[in-house]
């Protein structure tokens, strides 16, 4: 939905972990969004408003979140408090204790709304209470590197990583990990990103 929006990019890459950036940016992007005289796109900026002017947002959230391409995934997994300023801000992976965490993590690798995205939990349940163990923050591509770094390969699928990217990762892969061979990453998660192929 939002990949047409011109000042997006910018927006995505000005984000900071504290909010410390300027709104007028974001108070920009909800104005084009409107001027589309397009349903979807005038109740995201309406989203957008209310988040920048102190509210949660949870009823226009709610209601048309699925309008603008934000999965309602079981057990509470996304919900209006990983956004901030409108746009995704946390991403809440889980274990599979969830039965809809691979399709959210699938969702958080592969849509536009991730590169919002300035912090990473890890949730676990298996000490009878949910619990975030691990947090990572930074930009989308760096939370990404640093999965990657500890072997999470399936962010590989996400298209932030370029073909270049991809390529040299393959060229320098050790052949004697241990975890996966490099055939398999390539299969399992590699061809899945749009940008292997091009």
């Amino acid at each position: 939905m939002l990949e047409d929006i011109e000042d997006l990019e910018l927006l995505a890459s000005m984000r900071t972990i504290d909010q410390s950036e300027p709104v007028e940016l974001y108070t920009k992007v909800a104005g084009e969004l409107h001027a589309s005289n397009r349903h979807n796109y005038i109740t995201r900026a309406n989203f957008i408003r209310e988040q920048l002017n102190g509210r949660e947002g949870e009823e226009i959230f709610d209601r048309f979140r699925e309008d603008w391409g934000i999965w309602n995934f079981d057990e509470g997994i996304l919900t209006v408090e990983d956004f901030k300023r409108g746009f995704l801000w946390r991403f809440r992976d889980h274990t599979t204790s969830w039965c809809d965490n691979q399709k959210a993590k699938a969702w958080f690798l592969t849509s536009p709304e991730a590169l919002f995205v300035r912090r990473y939990e890890f949730w676990i349940c298996d000490n009878g209470f949910d619990e975030c163990i691990e947090v990572r923050e930074g930009s989308y591509k760096e939370i990404l590197l640093s999965l990657l770094k500890d072997g999470d390969y399936e962010v590989l699928c996400s298209p932030v990583f370029t073909k270049s990217e991809l390529t040299d990762f393959i060229k320098t892969y050790p052949k004697e990990n241990g975890d996966y061979e490099i055939d398999d990453i390539i299969e399992m998660y590699i061809e899945g990103n749009p940008n292997y192929e091009t």
